[in-house]
């Protein structure tokens, strides 16, 4: 007859351990399952933490191109900008950084 809380049968983890109770495995997952998973900020930051660290090489990427995207566009504005100036006219970008700005946010704005 098998005894409540105490099911005793063949650990699939250690094979030298003859046996393992049921419920000391079940509460280690439960313990293991709430503090990597439902314990809150620390669980989000850790998350955050270990998706950024698994993708760092395409967000260097994506940092590298938008950089290039900016300085290309940013400069090229300008420079079309001032060689199309007509005497009577003023420049709507007086120098490369405003202009790079607005690449900015015309590269990064959605919808």
């Amino acid at each position: 007859m098998v005894k409540s809380w105490t099911v005793m049968m063949r650990c699939p983890i250690h094979f030298c351990l003859p046996k393992c109770k049921v419920v000391l495995l079940a509460v280690a997952i439960t313990f293991l399952g709430y503090t990597l998973f439902e314990n809150g900020k620390r669980s989000n930051q850790l998350i955050m933490y270990l998706s950024t660290k698994e993708s760092s090489k395409e967000l260097f990427l994506l940092v590298v191109t938008l950089g290039a995207g900016v300085l290309l566009f940013g400069t090229a504005l300008f420079l079309v900008e001032a060689m199309s100036l007509s005497e009577t006219s003023q420049l709507v970008f007086n120098n490369i950084p405003p202009a790079m700005w607005w690449a900015v946010i015309t590269l990064t704005t959605v919808g």
